[in-house]
């Protein structure tokens, strides 16, 4: 199940946290699909969010009754689909809160309205057509909230859910719709409008109505109802899905909290202590003032969702691993465009309080949005000073130190081109984060250079060694053998007298050699070491005799 959030407790104040959920900033312009109930109090309406959505809202007892369980307004993300927001109301006539309570769920029921892409008006069966009813009340309190928004330039659309509780087995689900939506046509036309000009209901408002049965009595029942109502609001491929994209308000995730808040404080402090409902549109007074706020607010949001767009075209870029080249001007520059949208959209409100209060706000969130931005291009800078750091301590020509401080006042910069000078952003843990790694992969190529000395060093001294052990071997032999016989060889000639023959006969290595030739005496020297001139000896032998030592 979601976690609860407490978004407005029940004295008013709400939470000052940039964001509702741990993953509203991850989805960053998205806008999440919102979900409000609003109803009487102890009418169930947190029992059937928690069927619908399996959410985890507190749900009253026997012992609570005449008290609220819901306190201000609480919100829930749905577990089906975490991009669904759901709101839970406070209800509209606790007996705990009495008369001077009704102003603030009024205040509570319209924030909802705001935000909303569809509300569910939770009532019970006995009250459709007692337009006295709380739930008529608080149709009224959405009404006035469409027509001022409308009124101020809008183009306001919500889908508004009559849940029928406790349906009668056989009531028939078109004509409830058919008595429901004439009440809720003769609510819009007692609203006073006086400035706004012709408005058709149904050109702001698309009406339905789901009838449940009753939860206790008819269980099963009850359940496949809601499973079947959960289906339509949870999945987008059901035929009849109801959060359709034209009732979104387009406030990204990463600007919901800080939207839903201007929204709540102009409207609590613009309104403190008046009931809304009935409220002029357009008139003097407050009714100017609320006109004030909701043209600031739809400019807030219009100016809101452009600059998101421009944001997300950057962001993709980058995703894509591109740096891009004088980012810092870009980001001023869309800075400075959505600043001059909202205040020739405002400026017949200039003099109003929220007017000021909008534009700090609307410049707080672009400039969150631009610092997202900002970051990814640090990490593809970061990446790209990394790599050519790397190139350039793989060549032995250049010194670590060298790569070093050229990739570090690469990053520096790239960086300072990355913002502009009014932002006041750092890019400090970047920059120590990419000197960090240069000097780990130095210390660790240091390393890795003494260990290859230190093995070159090593394998010479083995072959010191080797060469050492080598000589003391061959001296050692010398000693052994030195002085003794060696290999003998022999050679021997013989050439008969009155003859042209010699006839020569060696030993050598082993192996014995017999040579014949035919040489005349007076040519006898010519043939070498076999030959010899006649008369050597009285036998005419010629004899050589070696010995290698």
């Amino acid at each position: 199940m979601s976690g609860v959030v407490q978004v407005i407790d029940g004295e008013g104040q709400m939470t000052d946290a940039p964001t509702w959920f741990d993953d509203d900033a991850e989805r960053g312009p998205d806008a999440p699909t919102v979900v409000a109930i609003l109803g009487a109090q102890g009418s169930g309406k947190s029992t059937l969010l928690n069927e619908l959505f399996d959410t985890s809202f507190a749900v009253g007892d026997a012992a609570t009754i005449g008290e609220a369980t819901t306190a201000g307004v609480a919100a829930a993300k749905a577990s089906a689909d975490e991009r669904l927001l759901v709101l839970d109301v406070e209800g509209a006539d606790a007996r705990s809160r009495g008369a001077a309570g009704r102003a603030f769920a009024s205040r509570c029921a319209s924030f909802a309205a705001a935000l909303a892409d569809v509300v569910l008006l939770n009532l019970w069966y006995h009250d459709v057509g007692r337009v006295e009813a709380s739930s008529y009340a608080l149709l009224k309190t959405l009404f006035a909230e469409v027509a001022k928004n409308v009124a101020s330039g809008g183009d306001f659309r919500v889908a508004v859910v009559f849940v029928i509780r406790d349906v009668e087995p056989g009531v028939d689900a078109d004509e409830l719709r058919d008595l429901l939506v004439a009440d809720a046509m003769d609510l819009w036309e007692g609203l006073k409008m006086d400035d706004a000009g012709p408005m058709q209901l149904e050109d702001h408002v698309d009406f339905s109505v789901v009838p449940l049965p009753h939860k206790k009595h008819e269980g099963e029942a009850f359940a496949a109802a809601t499973a079947a109502f959960g289906d339509r609001l949870v999945n987008p491929d059901h035929d009849d899905f109801l959060p359709k994209p034209e009732y979104s308000k387009n406030v990204p995730a990463d600007g919901f909290a800080t939207f839903s808040r201007s929204l709540w404080d102009a409207s609590y402090a613009d309104s403190h202590g008046a009931d809304r409902d009935g409220a002029e549109v357009g008139a003097d007074g407050e009714g100017g003032a609320l006109e004030a706020t909701f043209r600031c607010d739809e400019m807030f949001s219009e100016v809101l969702q452009s600059a998101s767009r421009e944001v997300s075209e950057l962001s993709r870029q980058l995703d894509g691993g591109e740096k891009i080249p004088s980012l810092g001007a870009k980001l001023e520059e869309l800075i400075a465009h959505a600043g001059e949208i909202y205040e020739a959209g405002t400026e017949a409100f200039v003099d109003a309080p929220v007017h000021s209060r909008k534009r700090r706000e609307l410049d707080a969130v672009v400039d969150t949005m631009a610092h997202t931005v900002f970051v990814k291009q640090l990490q593809a800078i970061r990446e790209s000073c990394l790599a050519a750091f790397k190139t350039t301590l793989a060549s032995d020509d250049m010194p670590p130190d060298f790569a070093f401080f050229s990739a570090d006042s690469q990053f520096v910069r790239e960086a300072e081109a990355a913002k502009f000078g009014t932002a006041g952003w750092t890019y400090a843990a970047e920059r120590q984060d990419l000197q960090g790694l240069m000097q780990e992969i130095t210390a660790q190529r240091r390393r890795l250079t003494g260990a290859k000395a230190a093995a070159q060093q090593q394998q010479a001294s083995a072959m010191q060694y080797l060469q050492m052990q080598q000589a003391q071997m061959q001296a050692l032999q010398q000693q052994q053998f030195g002085g003794g016989i060696g290999q003998w060889n022999v050679n021997a000639a013989y050439r008969p007298p009155d003859t042209n023959v010699n006839v020569a006969l060696g030993y050598a290595a082993g192996k014995t050699n017999l040579q014949v030739n035919m040489v005349p005496d007076e040519s006898s020297s010519l043939a070498g070491p076999n030959g010899f001139t006649a008369g050597i000896t009285p036998a005419n032998l010629g004899l050589s005799f070696n010995v290698n030592m």
